[in-house]
């Protein structure tokens, strides 16, 4: 496997995006360079004719990692990576990506509420 890229687009810049396509690709794989060597590692803006910031490149990360993302206020920002990728069952990857992010509380909740699906 490879590397994924998580990108937001604002839609505010959509025209921009369609009146510039080369330059928003030529951004935006800079951008995804700059990301993934670290020499940006909050995430990157960029440009495509005359909007500023159209698009974001929120992070890079390996194919087998899980990532959670938060998107909100006109950026996003990774919250947690679990490093794995195959999972038996939808309940049980989104059990585990809550353990990453949520309070003790949280997390027994949740455990009491999956053991009633089960």
């Amino acid at each position: 496997m490879g590397n994924q890229t998580t990108v937001i687009i604002r839609n505010d810049g959509i025209d921009q995006i369609r009146a510039n396509p080369a330059e928003f690709v030529e951004n935006m794989l800079e951008a995804i360079k700059r990301v993934a060597s670290g020499l940006e590692p909050n995430g990157m803006d960029f440009a495509a004719g005359c909007h500023a910031n159209p698009a974001r490149v929120v992070e890079c990360h390996h194919a087998d990692g899980t990532v959670v993302i938060a998107a909100g206020g006109s950026t996003a920002e990774k919250i947690a990576t679990v490093y794995a990728w195959r999972w038996p069952s939808r309940a049980k990857k989104l059990f585990h990506l809550a353990g990453e992010v949520l309070s003790e509380a949280q997390k027994q909740r949740m455990k009491e509420e999956m053991e009633g699906i089960r």
